[in-house]
């Protein structure tokens, strides 16, 4: 197999003819479009607002950008950044619901409790998962039923998503809001995994095309060299 790969590879390195060349020219052309806009998208990303709205200080590793290169070098980065992405609105929501968390203070009554909650809960997505936890009692609100259900509720909110974290594929991310409250956004973790390996087989893909087109140049100034330019016109 080996052998026969050499010899058609040689084959087609010394082959000059001219509909060959032509060829050849056309996919260099073509790859010389293509591979800078994949290496623009690969090594790009996009922008979005920042979930850290309140002590932004104190979350200086909270992302507003995803890079697709993080896929690639940091895949754990470009989870947590694809989760903190998604999960802008129902972050948007949360802020104006509480005027910035103020408003939880107030709740007092288990109805008013309730009612938050249940008002957070028709606003559950099937990607970002929240829970807010009080930091000084323990109590917490999400837009998560099973939170409050066994065996969930026989645990803190953290330790179920370090053990879902852990077990099941569930990828998470802490924001110190306040002094008072923790906002915790959680999410799986397949949609991520498969976006990583489709940029994984992107970026394989673009170097190979690369590799292929400097052979091809390569090729161009061995023929050059050895018909001459006159002759290869």
């Amino acid at each position: 197999m080996g052998i026969k790969l050499t010899n058609s590879f040689s084959r087609w390195w010394k082959n000059y003819n001219l509909s060959v060349r032509s060829i050849e020219n056309m996919f260099i052309i073509i790859f010389a479009v293509f591979i800078p806009v994949l290496y623009t998208i690969l090594f790009g990303g996009y922008f979005f607002d920042n979930i850290a709205k309140l002590n932004a200080k104190a979350n200086p590793d909270i992302c507003n950008r995803v890079l697709y290169r993080d896929a690639l070098i940091n895949p754990h980065k470009y989870k947590e950044c694809r989760l903190l992405a998604q999960s802008v609105d129902i972050s948007d929501f949360l802020y104006n619901e509480t005027n910035y968390l103020s408003k939880l203070d107030s709740l007092e009554t288990k109805e008013e409790k309730q009612a938050f909650i249940a008002k957070l809960q028709e606003r559950a997505t099937s990607y970002s998962g929240v829970v807010l936890i009080n930091k000084k009692t323990g109590e917490y609100y999400s837009n998560r039923v099973w939170f409050y259900e066994k065996p969930y509720n026989l645990s803190t909110p953290k330790e179920v998503l370090e053990s879902l974290s852990k077990n099941d594929n569930v990828v998470f991310k802490e924001i110190n809001s306040s002094d008072n409250y923790e906002e915790i956004y959680f999410s799986r973790g397949e949609l991520y995994d498969s976006e990583i390996n489709s940029i994984r087989i992107a970026f394989i893909a673009t170097m190979t095309t690369t590799l292929l087109m400097l052979l091809l140049i390569i090729k161009k100034l061995v023929m050059i060299k050895n018909m001459g330019i006159r002759a290869y016109k």
